[in-house]
């Protein structure tokens, strides 16, 4: 506020005593404010904070629950290794969208146990209880993605790939595992290696190493029925009676004990007991197939809940042969699905054709599958369906072949003096318009 003194021509500027007065006022007014606004913040907070006793009384349900311990409260509390082998095996392995992670985090398990066995994580377990997971793990595989080339799995299969090399060839490498482990090593080998190799697969020198291994796989099933034949021959040699030295004491006993041939000499070899206490001789063929696949059908069935209790078992090494051969059956068909590709042709004849004159080593199912696959592979070398499918022929195609007459031929003939191709070009006519013709 300016004020005027006697000297016009002096003007100061400053504040007179009523404006002083006036702040005074208003300094005290906003301070009362503050204060107020302080008090009704803080009664605000505290009625936050302090809750409030509903006065109702609590439900049954609410008393009787025991409160909830969470993993905060109790920091030291760990699961077991023996805990996660089963919550892998029995929530996480069966979801598909789990099922890669699952196979991650037992393969690290797996490789820390086989790394240093003698770890306190690791007490009280052994190789037992991760072989009841590897044969879930397989059942989930065959019924989640076996038998064809599944969408969108690129990282499942590089890590069902490196399972199989951090684990189950560094199981097959030791030389203290038992047979029947060795056998359940095969089985994961042929189901889960060579079906997830052919995944997304466009390298013909990869595609021949796997053909390769897996013509090493069925030398080894030609050689598991030799030894069953060989054994099954010894034991019915084995089993033939001796030859009476007096024909009339042979009529004799004969005579006088008519049950004696049908109780010792006429036993047949087939219900001689053998090592693993089933009949020997018994081999897959076309006549006994059926009854022995039904058999362990079941067995192969029961084998999907082995993992669901600690003290179950593994199936028989018997039993793993069957199912091998079952496993050997998918790959053919993933194997069956690059018939397309020119340079997967020769290969694919060659372990085909081997496959095809052993069939009887399978089931009928199976045997009807290979011979299915066998004759459209005959059919597209003979070039008698050509034109017929434009990709890939369908799964399980099962076709009739048309024989033909000599001189026949699956393709129309056409005489090529029938047709008379003729081209008029412009210059052509303004050459003839110059001679005229």
């Amino acid at each position: 506020m300016k004020r005027s003194y006697e000297d016009p021509s002096l003007e100061l500027i400053g504040r007179s005593a009523a404006e002083r007065r006036l702040d005074r006022f208003y300094n005290r007014q906003r301070s009362k404010l503050r204060n107020a606004t302080n008090r009704d913040g803080y009664a605000i907070e505290s009625k936050v904070v302090e809750k409030k006793e509903l006065p109702f009384q609590p439900s049954e349900s609410t008393a009787a629950s025991p409160p909830s311990k969470t993993r905060s409260d109790e920091p030291n509390a760990r699961k077991s290794v023996r805990d996660i082998l089963y919550d892998l095996s029995q929530r996480h392995l069966p979801h598909r969208g789990r099922f890669a992670k699952s196979v991650k985090l037992l393969t690290k398990l797996c490789v820390g146990y086989l790394s240093d066995r003698a770890n306190a994580e690791y007490a009280g377990l052994s190789l037992d209880d991760f072989f009841r997971v590897f044969l879930k793990l397989d059942r989930i595989f065959i019924v989640e993605f076996g038998g064809g080339v599944p969408k969108d799995c690129v990282e499942l299969k590089n890590v069902v790939l490196e399972f199989v090399e951090s684990v189950v060839d560094r199981l097959l490498a030791e030389a203290d595992i038992s047979p029947v482990h060795r056998e359940l090593m095969h089985l994961l080998k042929l189901d889960l290696c060579y079906s997830a190799s052919l995944w997304y697969e466009n390298d013909s020198f990869r595609f021949h190493a796997i053909v390769s291994q897996l013509e090493s796989h069925f030398k080894r099933f030609e050689a598991i029925a030799s030894e069953r034949d060989l054994s099954a021959d010894s034991e019915m040699y084995n089993n033939t009676p001796s030859a009476p030295s007096n024909p009339i004491e042979a009529s004799g006993d004969q005579s006088d004990s008519p049950t004696a041939s049908s109780n010792n000499g006429g036993e047949s070899p087939k219900s001689s007991p053998s090592k693993d206490g089933s009949a020997a001789g018994v081999i897959p063929n076309s006549s006994g197939a059926s009854d022995e696949s039904k058999q362990i059908d079941g067995n192969s069935q029961d084998c999907q809940t082995t993992a669901d209790s600690p003290g179950s078992t593994l199936p028989s090494e018997k039993e793993l042969q069957y199912l091998q051969h079952q496993a050997f059956v998918r790959a053919l068909a993933v194997v069956f699905g690059f018939c397309s590709y020119p340079w997967a042709k020769v290969s694919i004849e060659t372990l085909f054709q081997k496959v095809y004159l052993r069939r009887e080593l399978f089931c009928d199912t199976d045997q009807q599958r290979i011979t299915d696959w066998q004759r459209h592979i005959k059919a597209a070398k003979g070039k008698t369906f050509k034109g017929q499918w434009s990709t890939r022929p369908p799964h399980g195609f099962a076709g009739s072949l048309t024989p033909l007459g000599i001189g026949e031929s699956s393709f129309q003939v056409q005489d090529a003096r029938d047709e008379k191709i003729v081209t008029v070009h412009g210059s052509q006519v303004w050459s003839n318009r110059q001679f005229g013709i």
